[in-house]
């Protein structure tokens, strides 16, 4: 994984995995990759910080919206949520939380639940309705921007180069944007 910000990265955390995929399967290589949750806390230049968590994770090997057995790796799948929930949880400290993922589910799986209600939270509004993965497997939204603030709200999101000789993976970027909310007085006059 790979995080690039425009904002200087104060810290920078990692934590693996404790499923990671099956090391006699050389093809499927996740176990290979050793996949966890990365956590870089930015500075937002006098606008505050922003705790930005990253995933991927273990892959499908079938079609889409095939369940077990046909997919050996869904309850590796929910065990990594289940883990990525509970340190995003214990981890999150900044106003402005986000989740940039491949989770390699939609948004009506299990994995999707247990990381929404599991660190508290939420997919972007409009979350984009088009699929972030096209492949022989077929196409699906498994890439998400799930978010908790305080301080911000959301205002859009998109997909990014999504354009014939734009990509630079696999999948499609998910662009998610967000704006500062004023601070409202609850004092008295």
């Amino acid at each position: 994984m790979l995080v690039l910000a425009r904002y200087p990265i104060r810290e920078a955390h990692y934590h693996r995995y404790a499923v990671n995929g099956k090391p006699h399967k050389i093809h499927h290589i996740d176990w290979w990759f050793a996949k966890g949750v990365g956590l870089v806390r930015v500075d937002l230049a006098g606008r505050g910080r922003a705790d930005v968590f990253v995933t991927h994770l273990v892959s499908c090997y079938v079609p889409w919206g095939r369940g077990f057995p046909e997919d050996e790796y869904a309850a590796q799948r929910a065990a990594q949520a289940w883990e990525c929930a509970r340190w995003i949880a214990h981890m999150r400290r900044s106003p402005l939380a986000l989740l940039l993922c491949d989770m390699n589910a939609d948004a009506h799986s299990l994995e999707y639940d247990i990381i929404c209600h599991g660190a508290g939270l939420r997919p972007l509004p409009g979350a984009l309705g088009a699929p972030t993965f096209e492949g022989s497997e077929g196409s699906a939204q498994v890439d998400h921007v799930l978010w908790h603030a305080t301080a911000w709200k959301p205002v859009g999101a998109r997909r990014a180069w999504d354009r014939p000789g734009e990509r630079v993976s696999d999948h499609f970027a998910v662009v998610g944007i967000f704006a500062r909310v004023p601070e409202v007085s609850l004092g008295g006059t």
